[in-house]
């Protein structure tokens, strides 16, 4: 059973490192681009947002697959 949790805190975790940083460098880009701040983080900017969470979540999956090569 603690393999178990082990293996989904691994997950939760390495996927909210990833978007994190994703995320940040979305924003900085963004605003390095000149994008007024408030449309960078409101609804407007909503698709990019979506796609960040998608590429995290396949970006994630890699990761944990390559983990569990590594770790057999």
């Amino acid at each position: 059973m603690k393999e178990t949790y082990k293996r989904k805190a691994t997950g939760i975790g390495s996927f909210i490192i990833i978007y994190c940083f994703i995320g940040m460098g979305v924003i900085i880009g963004l605003l390095t681009a000149g994008l007024n701040p408030t449309l960078v983080i409101s609804v407007v900017s909503a698709p990019i947002w979506i796609a960040v969470i998608f590429l995290s979540q396949a970006i994630n999956k890699r990761v944990i697959k390559k983990e569990e090569y590594e770790n057999d």
